[in-house]
C-alpha cells in the first residue's frame, strides 16, 4: 500500500511541473518589421537589385534576447526557394534573394547557423538590413510582354536559431515587374534570317507577264501577340501614273489571298511571343490579266505595321 501512495504523489509531482512550465514562456520583445515594395525592369535582368528590412522596437529591450532579432522569408508564388515571379498567364521569370552570396529563407530552413539573416540592437531606432535581389535570366530567351509580381511574407523574430524564437511581426512585400510590349519587322529574302535592319523588300518583275509571281518572307519578333497590317498606296494595284493605267495583282500571305482595298488591312496575326528567330509570313504577289496594258512602268508601294493584341 506505501508503494500505491508514493507512486500517486510522484505522478502528481509531474503533472505540476509540466504545467508550470508555460507559465515562463517568453515574452514578446515588442518589435515591429518594416518592409519596401520593389519595382524591376528590364534593366534590372542579370543586375543585383537593392532591397531592405527593417526592424524597429516599441519600447527598449528588458532582456539581452531582445537586443537579437532574426529574419526569416517565404517562398512566396513557388512555395519552394526557387522563387518566380508570375504574370496572369501563369507564365514565369525566376528570381532569388541573397544575403552575402547566400539564399534568404524561413529561419526554420536556415541550416547551417552561418547562414541566417540575422542582426542585433540596443537602441530604439530603426536597424536596417539589406539584402540582394537577382532575376535569373536567360540571354537566350524573349520573355513575355506582361506585369509579372510575387509576395512575400517577411517575419521578424526575437532571438536568435539555436535559441527560442518569438515571431515579434509580419509583413509582405510586392516585387513587381512590368514588360512592355515590343515587335519589330523584318523583309528579306526567301530563307533568310531575321534582319532588324532589313525592313524593305523591292520585287522587280522587269517586264510584266500574266500568272508570274515572286516572295518574300516577313519575319516577326515579339514578346506578345500581334496583328500584321497591310496598306497599298493604290489599294491592291500596280499603277502607271503617266499613262493612268493599272494592272491588278493578288497577295498572299501564307498561302492565304489577301485584299488591300482597305486603307489598313489585317492579313496575319501571332500568338503568345515568338521564337528568337521570329516567326515568319511568306508573301507572294501574282501579277493578274496583263493584256491590253499600256506600255511603262507599273508600281504600287506597301507598307506594314504591326500592333500588339
Amino acid at each position: 500500500m506505501k508503494a500505491l501512495k508514493s507512486f500517486a504523489v510522484i505522478n502528481a509531482l509531474v503533472i505540476t511541473l509540466f504545467s508550470s512550465q508555460s507559465v515562463f514562456a517568453r515574452k514578446k520583445c515588442q518589435m515591429d518589421v518594416s518592409t519596401n515594395n520593389i519595382s524591376l525592369t528590364l534593366g534590372s535582368f542579370g543586375s543585383t537589385v537593392p532591397g531592405s528590412v527593417s526592424m524597429v522596437r516599441r519600447k527598449s529591450a528588458d532582456s539581452f534576447i531582445c537586443y537579437m532579432y532574426s529574419y526569416g522569408f517565404g517562398t512566396g508564388n513557388a512555395n519552394s526557394f526557387t522563387r518566380f515571379l508570375v504574370n496572369s498567364r501563369g507564365e514565369r521569370i525566376y528570381y532569388n534573394l541573397f544575403k552575402n552570396g547566400n539564399k534568404i529563407v524561413e529561419v526554420s530552413d536556415q541550416t547551417p547557423i552561418s547562414t541566417t539573416f540575422w542582426g542585433w540592437s540596443i537602441g530604439n531606432q530603426p536597424a536596417v538590413k539589406s539584402f540582394d535581389l537577382k532575376v535569373e535570366t536567360n540571354s537566350n530567351s524573349t520573355y513575355p510582354a506582361g506585369t509579372y509580381s510575387d509576395s512575400i511574407a517577411v517575419k521578424l523574430y526575437s532571438g536568435l536559431p539555436g535559441s527560442p524564437l518569438v515571431l515579434e511581426d509580419t509583413k509582405n512585400f510586392t516585387i513587381s515587374l512590368n514588360i512592355p510590349s515590343e515587335i519589330s519587322l523584318s523583309l528579306v529574302d526567301v530563307g533568310s534570317a531575321f534582319d532588324p535592319a532589313d525592313t524593305h523588300q523591292t520585287m522587280d518583275f522587269g517586264e510584266l507577264t500574266t500568272g508570274e509571281s515572286m516572295e518574300a518572307d516577313l519575319k516577326v519578333l515579339s514578346n506578345s501577340g500581334y496583328r500584321i497590317y497591310m496598306e497599298s498606296a493604290n489599294k491592291g494595284k500596280l499603277e502607271n501614273i503617266s499613262e493612268k493605267s493599272k494592272i491588278s495583282y493578288d497577295l498572299f500571305i501564307n498561302g492565304a489571298k489577301k485584299r488591300l482595298k482597305k486603307k489598313k488591312s489585317e492579313v496575319a496575326e501571332g500568338s503568345g511571343s515568338t521564337p528568337t528567330s521570329g516567326e515568319n509570313h511568306r508573301i507572294r504577289v501574282v501579277i493578274g490579266n496583263v493584256s491590253g496594258a499600256k506600255a511603262g512602268v507599273y508600281t504600287d508601294n506597301i507598307t506594314i505595321t504591326a500592333e500588339a493584341k
